[in-house]
């Protein structure tokens, strides 16, 4: 059960991606469009962890 999540939750953030891309060429310039890309993260679906990791990681100056 926990592999095919991962492998839906894989084919859902490159779909996020291909379509980021897509918006993101489609509002800008053509001479500006050129050799955009937009990768999802390689680590899917703990990408909530991470980015819980490095923001708790981060030292505030109180």
């Amino acid at each position: 059960m926990q592999s095919s999540r991962k492998v839906l939750i894989f084919l859902i953030m490159n779909f996020i991606a291909e379509r980021l891309e897509k918006e993101v060429c489609g509002l800008l310039p053509p001479c500006m469009n050129n050799g955009i890309r937009v990768l999802p993260p390689p680590y899917g679906v703990d990408s909530a962890w991470y980015g819980a990791k490095l923001i708790g990681n981060v030292s505030y100056p109180f």
